[in-house]
């Protein structure tokens, strides 16, 4: 290799390239930046006729030169730890002199984490929530993807626990091959659970890399229970509300199911109450759900399809109650006789179901109470209304 004091020696500058990072050993120290776990090639041209070339790649690897033509000699070397840097040295004479030829910092890449594509909501299993996560490997100096990196990167939840939840899908690692070019892609998928049943939906999940660093330092933020759209429903729950609803309507066991979810015209915007499951105003054909609700996520024990019917049968109620046949729906010979039902005409209360409360204040039994917790819908201020909430429990118990 040219020494300092070879008169023939040529310096050359320090050439780095993508995969293999070669440079011309000269009488200048030059600072080279390497990747760990790739390899780079030290190149020296020397006088003629010298074949006792060695190379010391600063990490205790020392390499005999091979001669490449017209002079020059290289050796290879791939570091598989990162250091600050390395003195790498040149000798002629087969190691008795060495000489500094170049400072060389070996990197380890960062990841880059980024939101890749749109939300997507499988209908299959219960609205999941999936997103593309896209990790690129980049230049810790400047964000430059390294398309070389080759390697496993391990991938974890940063502090919060979204993807663990109801058979939610995180992977645990990624696999980088060459034809990536230091880009890939993974997909996640959630199932998770409100934070605060009836009120609060889940923080974002955070998302990072555990084997390497984030590039920027801070995990990906991955929001949950999407609005996409911003009409005040989340996706998840309206989606799922509007295919029951469209099922019920065009395929349920009879005509009556049929046409009273077919009276829905607006699903949301959602509610976030305590202990509420749903809402419908009357006088309208809207519902509100409460995604929050307990046991509405996963539909467990069909309490999110019970919330539908129940709150289809109101609207059903609110616009039978407007019709004015002059027909009695009650347990009659008529339901008008008690002063205290507060419907304008004599088709005061649902008609295709029975009950006893429509004349009886002090029968009333039924389905799930929805009033103070004791069982029953007597503790309302009018007949009228645990009439009401009766027929709608025994509708959605009819239908779940």
């Amino acid at each position: 290799m040219v020494l300092s004091r070879l008169p023939v020696a040529r310096v050359l500058c320090v050439v780095l390239m993508c995969f293999v990072a070669v440079f011309v050993l000269s009488g200048c120290e030059e600072k080279v930046y390497v990747f760990v776990n790739t390899e780079y090639t030290v190149s020296a041209e020397c006088p003629p006729g010298c074949t006792n070339t060695k190379v010391d790649f600063g990490d205790g690897t020392i390499k005999n030169g091979t001669p490449i033509g017209n002079n020059r000699y290289q050796a290879s070397h791939t570091y598989t730890t990162p250091y600050d840097y390395r003195q790498v040295k040149c000798s002629c004479d087969n190691g008795n002199t060495w000489h500094d030829k170049a400072k060389v910092v070996v990197m380890k890449p960062k990841m880059k984490l980024e939101i890749f594509g749109p939300l997507i909501l499988d209908p299959n299993n219960h609205y999941s929530e999936s997103r593309g996560i896209r990790v690129t490997a980049v230049d810790p100096r400047n964000g430059n993807t390294f398309p070389k990196f080759v390697g496993t990167v391990n991938i974890a939840e940063d502090g919060t626990s979204i993807y663990s939840q109801n058979g939610g899908i995180l992977p645990s690692s990624i696999t980088f091959t060459a034809s990536d070019q230091g880009v890939k892609t993974f997909g996640v998928e959630s199932l998770a659970d409100a934070k605060v049943p009836f009120t609060t939906k889940p923080d974002p999940a955070k998302i990072k890399t555990t084997n390497y660093e984030v590039y920027g330092g801070q995990s990906l933020e991955v929001e949950q229970w999407v609005d996409n759209n911003g009409n005040g429903d989340v996706d998840w729950c309206e989606y799922w509300v509007l295919a029951m609803l469209s099922n019920y309507h065009t395929s349920g066991s009879d005509a009556e199911v049929r046409f009273i979810t077919g009276l829905v015209t607006h699903v949301g915007p959602d509610i976030w109450e305590a202990n509420t499951y749903g809402k419908m105003d009357w006088d309208s054909t809207r519902i509100k759900i409460n995604p929050a609700a307990t046991n509405h996520r996963l539909d467990t024990n069909d309490q999110l399809t019970m919330t539908v019917l129940h709150e289809s049968r109101h609207v059903y109620q609110s616009w039978e109650t407007n019709q004015n046949v002059g027909t009695d729906h009650g347990d009659g010979p008529d339901n008008d006789d008690d002063p205290r039902l507060f419907f304008p005409d004599g088709d005061r209360l649902p008609e295709q179901v029975t009950y006893t409360s429509a004349n009886n204040p002090n029968g009333i039994q039924d389905g799930v109470d929805v009033g103070n917790g004791d069982g029953d819908h007597d503790d309302y201020s009018t007949v009228a209304e645990p009439a009401i909430e009766d027929d709608a429990d025994e509708f959605m118990n009819n239908y779940k």
